[in-house]
Order: structure tokens, then sequence, then C-alpha cells
């Protein structure tokens, strides 16, 4: 797997942004994300879009991930109801690093 994003476990930043190319202009966006390995669904959650004429998506941080390998997307539902995934064809990758644990 190519690592599109790649985080440290507990990471607060940077946020998954999805650039979906698209108008979403009165739309609105979910994130879904799942293992990479499984395919096992484990995040679906409301993304925000703060760039709708330019298509922007913020899924938000992978802070509560485990070190592991990820893929996610947006889900779109624009104001006319049509539903539509970006990226269209596979999934962006996120690679999660374990932390360095604190010294005691």
């Amino acid at each position: 797997m190519s690592h599109g994003f790649s985080i440290v476990a507990g990471d607060t930043a940077p946020n998954l942004i999805i650039d979906t190319n698209a108008d979403l202009t009165g739309a609105t966006a979910r994130l879904r994300l799942r293992d990479g390995p499984s395919g096992k669904s484990l995040i679906d959650r409301a993304a925000t879009i703060t760039d709708a004429p330019n298509g922007i998506v913020d899924g938000g941080d992978g802070s509560t991930l485990p070190a592991g390998d990820y893929e996610f997307r947006a889900v779109v539902t624009f104001a006319g109801g049509e539903i539509q995934n970006f990226p269209q064809r596979g999934w962006l990758e996120l690679h999660v690093e374990a932390a360095i644990p604190v010294p005691a």
C-alpha cells in the first residue's frame, strides 16, 4: 500500500482533506474510513465542506486510530439528493505510525 497521508497515532493534525474537484454548493458530506487490509468499516461520520465552489471536504483528524493502514473517502449528498463517492475509483490511503511511548 502506498501512503497518501501519514500520521503518528494520537496526532490531531493534519486533517484528512479530500479534493473532490466538484462544486459542492448546498451539499453535505460524510467521511467513510475502513481498515486497509480487511476492508472492515471503522468510521462513518459527518465531514465539513470547507470550500464548496472548489470541492474541498475536511474529514477531521485521525487521532483516535491505532497504528495501521486505512483507506478513506468522502460521500457527498448534493442539494438535489444525488449521492456520489470521492474519489470515484479506489480509496485515499492513510498510514498511522505507532507513537513512541513517553519514558516514565
